[in-house]
């Protein structure tokens, strides 16, 4: 029985996004014709979550199986990465599970230590959000940046084939994520870019500044940088 955004599936949310008919969105949230599914599964209020927003989640780890994903730093991202989730973006509502993929990657060399600081991470920032304390919120938040942990290196070879491990997220940590990327996308990329053309255009090399004269030997004034022009042979020269 579904009973919240959780029981639901990131795939099922878009799908419930796209639609108004009555019928379809049974069929989607249960996973089978709306024919078939009693009457009691979407009377007396049993949908009623649908019309209020999932509650916020940790946006930084995503275990799915074995695997758990962790939010790259953005302000480290490769060419490779800016350029696949800038073209990803043109259509995002097509390509968010590929934009994900190239912003999570797995983690590696995972240890006890990792795992109890996303767990105490996950807690506190859930937690925070239920009894809307912000600073709880930014307290699992830090645990869960601040991890050492080391990445796996993109390669969209690879990456771009863990679209199903995303599309199987629960819908509320989806939801969070689609905020989260909204915000990225208008924001922390561009401001990347942006940041990335100034260094670049720092790094030029600046035009030599031109010499300065040197003092003269005899008495201390200058000389003229400009080399004299010698006549050449045959012109005529005022006596």
């Amino acid at each position: 029985m579904v009973q919240s955004w959780k029981d639901l599936t990131a795939e099922q949310y878009l799908k419930i996004m796209d639609t108004k008919d009555t019928k379809e969105l049974v069929s989607i949230v249960y996973g089978k014709d709306a024919n078939s599914i009693p009457v009691s599964y979407y009377s007396n209020g049993a949908l009623d979550f649908l019309q209020e927003d999932p509650a916020k989640t940790d946006v930084l780890t995503f275990k799915s199986g074995d695997k758990v994903y962790k939010l790259t730093h953005l302000d480290k991202m490769s060419m490779g990465e800016y350029i696949d989730v800038t073209t990803f973006a043109e259509n995002w509502k097509d390509n968010i599970f590929k934009i994900m993929c190239v912003l999570y990657r797995p983690m590696k060399g995972l240890n006890w230590k990792h795992k109890l600081k996303m767990w105490w991470g996950k807690k506190a920032f859930e937690g925070g959000a239920i009894l809307g304390n912000g600073k709880i919120m930014a307290l699992g938040a830090r645990i869960l940046h601040n991890m050492d942990y080391t990445l796996e290196t993109y390669d969209s070879e690879i990456h771009l084939k863990n679209e199903d491990d995303f599309k199987s997220m629960s819908a509320d940590q989806f939801h969070s994520f689609v905020l989260f990327f909204s915000l990225v996308l208008t924001t922390r990329i561009p401001g990347i870019l942006k940041s990335t053309q100034s260094k670049s255009k720092a790094k030029k090399v600046l035009p030599k500044k031109p010499r300065q004269n040197s003092p003269s030997k005899a008495g201390g004034g200058t000389t003229s940088s400009k080399r004299s022009r010698t006549p050449k042979s045959g012109s005529k020269t005022k006596s």
